[in-house]
């Protein structure tokens, strides 16, 4: 979540830097959402697999609500960063290659929206997730 909590408010700082800039921030940001979030948000889905199983055979805390709550929000969380806001890192630094008149294709503004929203959503269920089994026992 730190990485993508990173990224996220870099992509955000860069709105008032010149277009070039901006284009290097978003091919960067690309890197950093495949090489780095990505990473990090299919390790915590497999250790959260596997923690749900050794839950499963042991039969200790799978029915308590805090665990439910943390699996099914860790869950969707894990897959909303997999399967849209890193697809959409790559789509804005593939468009971001594309400088044409120094100005960026226009494609990307809808694009952001759509990755700052999803990461937002990502961002409070991850949330909701490492507080609900802390906090509700």
């Amino acid at each position: 979540m730190g990485g993508a909590l990173a990224a996220l408010a870099i992509s955000l700082s860069a709105k008032s830097e010149p277009v070039p800039i901006r284009a290097a921030i978003f091919r960067m940001l690309g890197k950093v959402y495949g090489q780095v979030v990505a990473i990090g948000a299919l390790l915590t889905l497999i250790t959260g697999i596997g923690l749900t199983m050794s839950l499963a055979r042991s039969g200790v805390g799978m029915g308590r609500p805090g665990v439910i709550v943390m699996q099914g929000a860790g869950l969707i969380a894990g897959i909303l960063v997999l399967a849209v806001v890193v697809p959409t890192a790559n789509r804005i630094a593939t468009l971001a290659r594309r400088l044409s008149d120094g100005q960026l294709p226009p494609g990307i503004p809808e694009l952001r929206r759509r990755q700052l929203t999803v990461s937002l959503i990502a961002l409070a269920l991850g949330l909701v997730s490492l507080l609900s089994a802390t906090l509700w026992r």
